[in-house]
């Protein structure tokens, strides 16, 4: 930018608003001057300022465009000088911080790197990170065997707590035990008395089994008694209806109905028998 200015400048040969607020203020204080002393000296001091600042008037009145660009290479130039002001603040502050940070780093790795605090910033952040990665490490390490710990109290209590079920169990069914029982020997006991409670319990089915066919065995039996006592009293009736309008119709005594059928049988033979005689005799 400021070999552009110089450039522009020395193209148009025109003066910049500076140089022309100068040549002004000469050419004021030359006509102030004259006016005080009235002499030729002065006079002549103040037209040779007059004519200067009209030269560059003129000059930069006929050079417009280049002064217009003059004005925006000055203007750009000064923004760009703030800007590296700016950006040189910037940087000796990220300097200060950075320095700040190291400081930091060093003072608050001391317990860490006490053995190495003369090493450059990068090597000590390094030496830092690596240490800092194994504190990690070690870490999680602390922390897998807490879980594990706390996993081994869980059993631990598990354990305490099944031995005391399965204690428990085994008496209520009147299995002794010692007080000092370990759990293996209980679960061996309760495997045999499991194994014995599976034959009861096989005997048990089969005999429950053997029940339920006698009582349906039982069942249609008394289906068929109460059958034969309808068909009893069915025949009952019916040999009250044969029986209605004969000497028997009062009834007879059980004992006897058996006799009285007997001789009707045999009465019913021996009418059999006389018609079987008149057959003969009539074909004789």
């Amino acid at each position: 930018t400021s070999s552009r200015l110089a450039a522009a400048r020395a193209a148009a040969d025109i003066a910049d608003d500076e140089t022309a607020a100068v040549i002004r203020r000469e050419r004021d204080e030359a006509w102030l001057n004259h006016r005080a002393d009235l002499k030729a000296e002065t006079a002549d001091a103040f037209a040779a300022a007059l004519a200067k600042d009209d030269r560059v008037g003129a000059g930069r009145l006929a050079h417009a465009g280049e002064l217009a660009d003059l004005r925006a290479i000055k203007q750009k130039a000064a923004e760009i000088e703030a800007a590296a002001e700016h950006v040189s603040c910037q940087l000796t502050g990220v300097a200060e911080r950075a320095e700040m940070a190291s400081a930091e780093i060093k003072r608050m790795a001391g317990a860490l790197l006490e053995d190495c605090q003369a090493q450059p910033i990068d090597l000590l952040i390094a030496l830092l990170e690596e240490r800092l990665s194994a504190r990690a490490d070690a870490l999680a390490a602390w922390d897998d065997i807490m879980l594990a710990g706390a996993r081994i109290e869980r059993a631990t209590a598990e354990r305490e707590r099944i031995h005391l079920g399965l204690a428990s169990a085994l008496r209520s069914v009147g299995i002794p035990l010692e007080a000092d029982e370990t759990v293996q020997a209980m679960v061996v006991a309760a495997d045999l008395f499991l194994d014995r409670q599976a034959k009861v319990d096989a005997e048990s089915a089969e005999a429950l089994r053997s029940v339920a066919a006698k009582e349906e065995e039982l069942a249609a039996r008394r289906l068929s008694v109460e059958i034969a006592e309808r068909r009893d009293d069915a025949w009952q009736a019916e040999v009250k209806e044969t029986l209605k309008g004969t000497w028997l119709e009062d009834g007879i005594a059980g004992t006897g109905l058996g006799s009285v059928l007997d001789q009707l049988s045999d009465l019913s033979k021996a009418l059999q028998d006389r018609e079987a005689m008149r057959t003969r005799i009539d074909k004789m």
